[in-house]
């Protein structure tokens, strides 16, 4: 069986695997190969497959590690990874290659997520469309503080697209709206009945494929009495 057809299973049944590229053309079985089955399958699975290359741990140059990038990103014929045959290149869409350079070791390492953000990468949005991470959905909090007569939104950020999103204060959950762009909202209605308070903020956020992240803050919300005495 080719070796595709069996990462896609894989891929299938256990949603949190990952694979690099590393010599996997090599392992390929030319009878049953075509760049246009190769091509789908990276497209189908681009949030799990990354980029990586054990080239130069092989004594080869920065022309092999070329090749490789030209594989992905061009329809050029290249000399064979590894010493193996001639490949016709995969042309890959932009946003397939940003999920395998970028955006899903981003989702495994929060170091690489940090050095992207520093930069002004937008982790996970602006990728084609695709809205499902596979790790549990990141939330933070912005602190909020208004007088009770002039409620306000309670806002933050997320990493990943959620299909749920609540926030539960002072023992009520209130369902939140999801911006698809990072970041969400509680709509300042919403919070006009809370007394005058300090509150701890308890979010709840659930991907595509069931996963759960919660993050609780204290004191994130502060309400203030606009009653003078």
């Amino acid at each position: 069986m080719p070796a595709w057809k069996n990462s896609g299973t894989i891929f299938d049944q256990y949603p949190n695997v990952f694979v690099d590229v590393a010599f996997v053309h090599n392992a390929r079985q030319p009878a049953n190969y075509t760049v246009s089955k190769a091509r789908a399958f990276y497209i189908k699975y681009q949030d799990r497959i990354l980029f990586g290359t054990d080239v130069f741990g092989a004594g080869a140059g920065a022309e092999q590690f070329l090749n490789e990038r030209k594989l992905l990103e061009t329809n050029e014929v290249i000399n064979g990874v590894h010493g193996g045959p001639k490949m016709e290149g995969f042309n890959l869409p932009q946003p397939v290659l940003n999920h395998i350079y970028y955006w899903n070791a981003a989702r495994l390492i929060p170091q690489v997520r940090q050095v992207l953000e520093a930069r002004k990468f937008s982790i996970g949005y602006e990728l084609g469309g695709v809205k499902c991470d596979r790790l549990p959905p990141g939330v933070t909090i912005n602190p909020l503080s208004f007088e009770s007569e002039k409620p306000a939104d309670l806002t933050g950020t997320l990493c990943s697209i959620t299909t749920s999103l609540s926030a539960e204060i002072a023992g009520i959950n209130y369902p939140c709206i999801d911006n698809q762009n990072g970041t969400w909202k509680l709509p300042a209605a919403q919070l006009a009945a809370l007394p005058a308070g300090t509150y701890e903020v308890k979010m709840t956020a659930r991907s595509a494929i069931g996963l759960v992240r919660n993050d609780a803050s204290t004191q994130e919300l502060t309400i203030t009495s606009s009653k003078k005495h």
